[in-house]
């Protein structure tokens, strides 16, 4: 009887041990997200690649992403654009010459025939913050970037653009799933 309690009692502290443990372990994993994850929105991670002082066109960026185990990313709502936009603008502040901005493609598409901007997967996209002019429509341009203006500019803070998948950008919006 003496050896049954003690083999439950093991029992009882492995449960216990690994419990610990589990929850060790996911403090860990968020302490690391915050550290390498700088946008995090639902259960996915964001962060943007930037090649200067080369800029990329669409397939670098596709490739860019992918060296790094995630896929070129979509905005998915008002509040993760701000979100974006915050996060990209010191890279912005960063460019020398007479640029003010800085523009990076997303995975998102400008769907012409009904005027807005639609994420990867096809659904539909509320949001609308375009760049003055924009969307411009051309057969040709639908691919959406992100346009980031430097600090103090009066350039727009952060808008969407339409563009050509051929024409380059200083770099792109990158989506991790977190799981």
């Amino acid at each position: 009887m003496t050896s049954v309690n003690i083999s439950s009692l093991k029992f009882e502290n492995r449960q216990q041990d690994h419990s610990v443990l589990k929850g060790d372990v996911e403090e860990i994993r968020k302490r690391i997200l915050q550290e390498i994850c700088p946008v995090q929105h639902g259960n996915k991670c964001f962060f943007v690649v930037l090649d200067y002082p080369e800029n990329i066109d669409y397939e670098d960026a596709k490739r860019l992403c992918r060296e790094r185990g995630a896929n070129v990313g979509n905005i998915y709502s008002l509040q993760h654009f701000h979100d974006l936009g915050n996060y990209i603008r010191p890279y912005a502040d960063k460019t020398t010459g007479k640029r003010e901005y800085v523009e990076v493609f997303t995975a998102m598409k400008f769907d012409q025939t009904i005027g807005i901007a639609t994420p990867f997967g096809g659904s539909k996209s509320t949001l609308s913050n375009w760049y003055l002019g924009e969307p411009e429509y051309d057969p040709g341009k639908t691919r959406i970037g992100l346009h980031v203006s430097k600090s103090g500019t009066n350039d727009i803070d952060v808008a969407i653009i339409n563009s050509f998948y051929y024409i380059s950008h200083d770099g792109v919006l990158c989506e991790l799933e977190l799981t």
